[in-house]
């Protein structure tokens, strides 16, 4: 019996010990929870914040943005030129663009080629694809008389060839690219330069609905505050949009951002209907001599037309019309002669500078002169 009684209390305190070597094990798990946790956490943010630095900072992308000037060959045996085209989108322009700098080549005697490339619609692959091509052939300058979005394009793609740009203003775009010049007017300087012309500036907006009135539209805005806006969709609704607006339009202020057919419809039946505005404004997108044959002078004798077309030797604009490539009212191919003149010259030093504006900051810089659509002349206001 007494060895049985020894016997039960050594289990007894055996049980209990271990109970309390369990509950001391609980006791510093619970007082110390996951300790490693906190020590994970830190490594994943290490990690993250390497991540990060490596996404962000990629040594090629930062190289890759600055792009060296390219400088211009000096006296080239042949000055080669190719132009690019999207000829789906230009159309016949595409033949008078290049007639334009063929005409100027010519006339200088030099050596030449020109080679066109079709980029279609402006599809961006085949933009790419294109430009890869013309990058490894030995040409001193590209030309691509294109729209503003595929300008946007070619500034992306960083083509180390000197690109110029006759159709958009470098101001309306962003472009880092160096070796992009630009040729477009800038419209929203004339437009500026109309609204010192007119007293009163509350105006009237008459357009229609191409992408590029809207554009000229929004520019309006900036100087002129727009009362009404009148849109033409086309010549048989004209007769009832004028009757309507009769009021509105009398003794007023009118912008008319409408090409040069539209336009003269405009001032037609305006005439016909005895509505007689203060005042006629308009870019250059009617500075065309198709006025003069599609309106009479009592119908536009109070128009204004901000013009960045200025006069040149006339041996050379005799020499485009010869070959149907007008500089003298084509806003394009005046664009296209003179930026070509201002590489050229600067390829050959010996010559002199045929046109009269500067190029700033990649950009030809245009004067700006108003002038009123009198008896067959454009007369400087």
């Amino acid at each position: 019996m007494r060895i049985l009684k020894i016997l039960l209390i050594t289990i007894s305190l055996f049980s209990t010990l271990n109970a309390g070597i369990f509950d001391l094990i609980k006791d510093i798990f619970k007082s110390h929870p996951k300790q490693e946790e906190p020590i994970n956490r830190e490594k994943e943010e290490i990690l993250n914040e390497n991540e990060i630095i490596i996404e962000e900072s990629p040594q090629e992308f930062q190289e890759e943005k600055f792009i060296e000037k390219i400088p211009f060959e000096k006296y080239p045996y042949s000055y080669k030129i190719a132009f690019v085209l999207p000829k789906k989108i230009i159309g016949k322009y595409s033949v008078t663009t290049v007639n334009a700098a063929l005409s100027y080549l010519i006339k200088r005697g030099v050596n030449f080629k020109i080679d066109v490339y079709d980029i279609y619609n402006g599809d961006f692959n085949i933009l790419n694809r294109v430009l890869s091509k013309i990058e490894s052939k030995n040409y001193n300058l590209i030309i691509a008389p294109v729209t503003k979005n595929i300008a946007r394009n070619i500034c992306s793609l960083y083509i180390r060839k000197i690109i110029y740009i006759p159709t958009v203003n470098k101001n309306s775009i962003t472009c880092e690219d160096p070796n992009i010049y630009f040729g477009g007017i800038d419209y929203n300087r004339q437009f500026l330069a109309l609204s010192k012309k007119a007293k009163d500036k509350n105006a009237i907006l008459i357009y229609d609905s191409s992408p590029f009135i809207r554009e000229l539209n929004l520019l309006s805005q900036n100087y002129f505050f727009i009362k009404k806006r009148i849109q033409i969709k086309n010549s048989r609704n004209l007769k009832y949009t004028l009757l309507k607006n009769k009021n509105h339009l009398q003794n007023s202020t009118i912008i008319l951002n409408t090409p040069i057919i539209k336009s003269a419809l405009f001032l037609s039946e305006a005439y016909f209907y005895s509505i007689e505005p203060k005042l006629y404004l308009s870019t250059q997108i009617n500075y065309d001599p198709h006025i003069f044959l599609l309106t009479q002078y009592k119908t536009r004798k109070n128009m204004l037309i901000a013009n960045s077309i200025l006069e040149t030797y006339i041996k050379y604009s005799d020499a485009s019309k010869i070959l149907n490539a007008d500089i003298r009212f084509n806003k394009v191919n005046y664009a296209v002669t003179n930026g070509l003149d201002y590489f050229f010259i600067n390829s050959y030093k010996d010559r002199g500078r045929i046109f009269k504006e500067k190029m700033y900051n990649n950009q030809i810089f245009y004067n700006i002169e108003i002038v009123s659509p009198k008896n067959g002349y454009f007369v400087k206001e």
